[in-house]
């Protein structure tokens, strides 16, 4: 898929960097060029008077702290940083989604596939002015807390859209028993350190670690992902993404779980005042676009390749670091090769492809009133109904 800017380009950026002062002067190499091609620049509180320093006084007034999505729309982001960072970023905005390109200096970097570099950095950035730009739609999750209370009647005490993964967890307890529904039908009861549900790109994150699938963020599904479960029976599953899970502690459960939204966010779920639940729905209406480097699927599964050391036998080895290089190297041909073979198939039959992958989809070819480009994007099926509690 692609995004088209509707006024010729962005006019507005916010640039976010990992919370370490080793990136200062990137960041500022980064806000010097985009003051200097005319945008408005937003930053974060903490980092606003050093950016307001190093500029010089005519590009000064086009320096803003970033006080909310609805306060100050933005078209384009821009991080700095790692996985980490690009989460923080979109989980600074709960409706009006703009765009990402997101630059790593993290250690994986699953979600950010363009590499930093002091000269050519320009060169993306220019790319994602001028548009039409690649983009990977990333799938968000509805994370709520229902408080059930005695006098039988439900209270959201919580919400929150995260990218990766609702983590149910035991906290300081040696385990916790959580009952387990799917669109109000139980299915089971898991004894353990607790249970993950996450999105297509959460399953490179804490899903990965816990035993889960590697699924491509273009599959349409919610995943469940047990953690240290107490039972061989119960394996990671994938469910439609109209799925409505919800996750309620056990009669039999000794202590209570605590929720933890894409690891920020973290709440006790408790019983004092009437029973906690966590609910779990995609959010479809909103997914968010991240400039790719290639194209998705290519993106993804280079990253994959170089993340997980495919194909390098023996990574302690002598000659691991050479085994890594050439492994590298394999990927960057490989990725070449399949760019060069796409291009000269598809560029003929360019828009004929285009209109009968949006048939495919099942959706069309929309435009969001309140953003400042034109995206693809699938049409969202009814949500299943169901009482809360």
């Amino acid at each position: 898929m692609h995004v088209e800017w509707k006024s010729g380009s962005p006019s507005s950026v916010l640039l976010v960097k990992r919370d370490s002062e080793d990136f200062i002067s990137s960041f500022i190499q980064v806000a010097t060029y985009l003051l200097n091609k005319g945008k408005t620049v937003f930053v974060e509180e903490n980092v606003h008077a050093v950016i307001k320093s190093k500029v010089n006084g005519s590009s000064e007034k086009n320096v803003r702290v970033f006080r909310g999505e609805l306060d100050d729309p933005v078209d384009l982001v821009i991080t700095l940083g790692g996985d980490g960072t690009l989460l923080h970023a979109i989980s600074l905005f709960q409706d009006r989604v703009p765009v990402f390109l997101s630059f790593r200096f993290g250690t994986l970097g699953f979600l950010t596939p363009h590499v930093w570099c002091p000269d050519t950095f320009t060169n993306f950035i220019d790319k994602a002015f001028k548009g039409p730009i690649p983009v990977q739609l990333r799938g968000r999750l509805n994370g709520q807390i229902w408080r059930c209370n005695p006098d039988h009647t439900n209270e959201q005490i919580f919400q929150r859209k995260i990218l990766n993964e609702v983590t149910i967890h035991r906290g300081l307890g040696s385990r916790v028993d959580l009952d387990i529904y799917v669109n109000n039908n139980f299915v089971t009861t898991i004894c353990g350190d607790g249970v993950l549900v996450s999105t297509p790109s959460g399953s490179t994150a804490h899903a990965l670690s816990a035993g889960s699938s590697l699924v491509h963020p273009n599959v349409p599904c919610l995943m469940i992902t047990p953690i240290c479960v107490h039972s061989l029976s119960f394996r990671p599953i994938i469910l439609p993404v109209d799925s409505v899970i919800k996750v309620i502690p056990a009669e039999s459960s000794r202590f209570m779980p605590f929720a933890s939204f894409d690891g920020c966010y973290q709440h006790e779920i408790s019983d004092s005042a009437g029973k906690e639940l966590i609910v779990i729905e995609s959010s479809r209406e909103d997914r968010v676009p991240c400039i790719c480097s290639d194209e998705p699927v290519c993106d993804w599964l280079t990253d994959l390749q170089e993340r997980l050391w495919w194909n390098v036998s023996n990574c302690s080895s002598v000659d691991s670091t050479k085994s890594r290089r050439s492994t590298v190297r394999r990927t960057t041909s490989l990725s070449e090769s399949a760019s060069n073979i796409r291009s000269s198939l598809l560029e003929p039959d360019h828009s004929e492809i285009g209109q009968s992958s949006c048939e495919t989809d099942g959706g069309d070819s929309t435009t969001q009133p309140s953003l400042n480009y034109f995206i693809t994007k699938l049409r969202p099926s009814d949500d299943p109904g169901g009482e809360i509690c």
